[in-house]
């Protein structure tokens, strides 16, 4: 078991002109791991008094609060009293703060007395609020519930090199980046058009109550990776979820899917997402699992998700599917539910025309096509040049235009491949 050093020093390095927040942030999770809050606790922007709203232990209502103090704690007596006094004062049934500082106090120079008279008089003033102060300073940021039970908390605040948490954070900004390029919205005139896609959402989570594998596919444009977009938004901040693509599967080893992130392996990822008991991981574009040569690696990963419960979810065209599913069945032995998504019915794309005043092209063909939320986005950037007559054979032409020939690069034969 690996044990990481409080080094103070390290920490100020580390989060210079930004102590105060990163030590609230530790606290936080230590708070957390101390009474088994894995998913978090409730908290409001800038909450006064104490860092989150008090949680029930053993009859007590309790609540922490961090201190990051430059000068000695007897310099800063009149700024405790009154955070518990606020804290009190915002939470009425709080009876018990955990106070984390990172100072210790210093011993009376009383005869036979220990605690030095501010503390005894933070106490005093905390007991006539009706408050029990439990106080843990600097010794205890060097127990082994924080270096050695916690040590990967430990490491991200208390050591120089990347930790755990850094990797994590890079994975979680690698999942965001690839959802943040899939438009879940149309944009159009002052509007944003947002597709319903409730019954879809529903239909992906019924099956994953049942099955831990999904495979979500339709027509290229149609909104599978939308659809995992607004699922993210939805369970981000009670469960890990990170998408890959499926071509970075195209590896010798599964330990090099993370080698971008520091010297971390799968079993690194696992360890970190053992207490969790809903977590998801993402394959977009699945379809390209079919190129990869070393079959094992995949092999691997799949069945080292499938030990630690995780919810995996694929997403390919609706051709690619029975291939897909083929692979799964005989490659890598496990079943994947099908959730198929369908084009939008006409009613709906009337609905939406409706209720942001524009009109449907008059071509059938044309309007056929709309219904896959892709083109219906390109038909209305393009709205008010086009006019409702527009063929399909000139939409289409549009969209060589936009799409291809305009932005076609010449080297290396890249166009005629952009055109493929």
């Amino acid at each position: 078991m690996s044990i990481q050093e409080a080094n103070w020093n390290n920490f100020k390095a580390k989060f210079n002109g930004k102590e105060q927040k990163s030590f609230e942030w530790l606290c936080y999770l230590l708070f957390c791991k101390e009474f088994n809050k894995n998913t978090g606790i409730f908290r409001y922007k800038n909450q006064a008094g104490i860092e989150t709203e008090p949680i029930e232990h053993n009859g007590q209502m309790i609540g922490p609060q961090a201190k990051f103090y430059e000068t000695k704690i007897s310099k800063n007596k009149d700024d405790i009293k009154d955070s518990i006094e606020t804290a009190k004062k915002k939470n009425g049934n709080l009876n018990k703060i955990i106070f984390y500082i990172n100072q210790e106090f210093s011993e009376s120079s009383k005869k036979g007395k220990k605690d030095p008279v501010y503390k005894i008089e933070i106490e005093k003033h905390a007991k006539s609020l009706g408050v029990e102060i439990d106080w843990k300073s600097k010794s205890f940021f060097d127990s082994p519930f924080v270096c050695q039970d916690n040590a990967v908390i430990a490491q991200h605040f208390f050591s120089l090199g990347k930790s755990v948490i850094d990797f994590l954070n890079e994975l979680t900004r690698h999942t965001e980046a690839i959802l943040t390029a899939i438009n879940s919205k149309i944009t159009f005139r002052n509007s944003e058009i947002k597709i319903d896609m409730a019954q879809n959402k529903k239909m992906l989570q019924d099956v994953l109550t049942t099955s831990p594998m999904a495979i979500l596919s339709g027509g290229a444009g149609v909104g599978k990776t939308a659809l995992i977009k607004d699922f993210y938004h939805s369970i981000k901040d009670r469960a890990p979820f990170y998408i890959f693509k499926g071509v970075e599967f195209c590896i010798s080893n599964i330990n090099q899917l993370f080698t971008h992130y520091g010297s971390f392996t799968l079993s690194d990822f696992m360890k970190e997402h053992q207490d969790f008991e809903e977590k998801y991981i993402i394959i977009d574009s699945a379809e390209k699992l079919s190129d990869i040569q070393d079959k094992e690696v995949f092999q691997e990963f799949l069945s080292t998700l499938q030990i630690n419960k995780w919810k995996v979810m694929f997403t390919t065209r609706h051709s690619y599917l029975d291939d897909l599913r083929f692979q799964f069945i005989e490659i890598y032995r496990v079943h994947c539910h099908p959730v198929n998504i369908e084009n939008l019915i006409s009613a709906q794309l009337v609905k939406i025309s409706k209720k942001y005043s524009f009109n449907l092209p008059k071509n059938e063909r044309l309007l056929d096509l709309l219904r896959i939320p892709f083109y219906l986005n390109e038909y209305l950037q393009n709205y008010d040049s086009l006019g409702n007559t527009i063929s399909y054979s000139d939409f289409k032409s549009l969209l060589w235009n936009k799409q291809i020939s305009k932005t076609s690069y010449q080297k290396n034969n890249m166009h005629i491949k952009r055109e493929d």
